[in-house]
């Protein structure tokens, strides 16, 4: 375990470090953020499988949210508004200038963490997110936990509010097995324990829990490939999956090039998967420049209130309630 501070144009944040034999996961403070996750390919050659900006000033703004903690709530609100306690509380306007997108403006993802090792494969690293920033309820103090164990890291997400609100966080690391973005994920093999999902509009807003069709059904092990070519489907709205699947049991990603393979489970009973359908042109660590599908996404969350009334959701929190989910990553 080590850490080092960076200073730039004035702003100082700290890179953390856990690593073993296996598996080497750096982060950074601001948004409890996975910064660089290396492990080792066929032939024991450690590289990179998460998405990285070249610059890391971009992540002061992360507007893609790369390997970031997402809150307070993950995910689309309709017309940035919320229901909870028979009061109506209206968010910030983050997305399409009408609804909310990971929690507004001022997330989680641009907040700064202290941290402290717990242990030599161990760090918390703990925040307050008040409701005069953000615009929700309560103000929540939450804590993000990196165990890295053998194969495998361990997320625990942890917190409690000082009045009713809602939580929804989650991880948003962009993974790519390749090794250091060498190709895309559209050959990649993707296995989803899953029947149902969240069909949304043409805002991306959920509408309802419907049958997974033919062309999102990963029941099957299956190529990325083989699903993305049913670009015509009323399901493929952006170019891609940017869907909600109602999960039961583990998620395995798999790249044969490379050998590597990622199993991701959670606490959570549903998945936002992501297959990076457009690009804003970021410049990754590696030079390269962001293109589409060079990376997908895992978010496990809930599923979002569609009505936006959150009185009887599990994503509801309590005064003084403990919050507390995981999410696990096996390589």
């Amino acid at each position: 375990m080590s850490s080092r501070e960076v200073c730039i144009a004035g702003k100082c944040n700290n890179l953390i470090t856990l690593k073993n034999d296996n598996v080497e996961l750096t982060l950074l403070d601001l948004g409890a953020t996975v910064y660089s996750l290396k492990t080792k390919d066929k032939h024991g050659k450690f590289e990179n499988i998460v998405l990285q900006y070249q610059d890391i000033t971009e992540y002061y703004n992360n507007p893609s949210y790369f390997g970031a903690t997402v809150g307070r709530v993950a995910g689309r609100i309709k017309d940035a508004k919320i229901l909870l306690d028979g009061k109506t509380y209206y968010l910030e306007k983050n997305y399409q200038d009408k609804h909310t997108l990971h929690g507004g403006f001022n997330n989680i993802t641009l907040q700064k963490f202290a941290f402290e090792f717990i242990d030599s494969n161990k760090v918390k690293l703990t925040t307050t997110q008040k409701s005069v920033n953000d615009k929700f309820p309560a103000d929540v103090t939450i804590s993000v936990t990196y165990e890295l164990l053998e194969n495998s890291i361990v997320i625990y997400f942890d917190a409690v509010a000082t009045a009713d609100t809602i939580l929804n966080m989650t991880n948003h690391c962009y993974y790519n097995l390749s090794g250091d973005y060498k190709s895309t994920i559209v050959d990649h093999q993707l296995e989803v324990p899953a029947t149902q999902f969240v069909n949304v509009d043409d805002d991306l807003i959920p509408i309802d829990i419907q049958n997974l069709p033919q062309e999102m059904d990963f029941r099957q092990k299956s190529s990325i490939s083989d699903k993305l070519k049913y670009q015509d489907s009323k399901y493929f709205r952006r170019g891609g999956i940017d869907h909600c699947y109602i999960v039961d049991g583990i998620v395995v990603l798999e790249d044969s090039n490379s050998g590597r393979r990622l199993k991701i489970s959670s606490s959570y009973p549903a998945m936002q998967i992501y297959t990076c359908n457009f690009s804003r042109g970021h410049t990754l660590s590696n030079g390269k420049i962001l293109k589409q599908y060079d990376a997908i996404c895992f978010e496990p969350q809930y599923v979002g209130a569609f009505d936006g009334n959150y009185d009887n959701h599990p994503a509801k929190l309590r005064k003084g309630q403990q919050y507390q989910h995981f999410i696990k990553l096996e390589f």
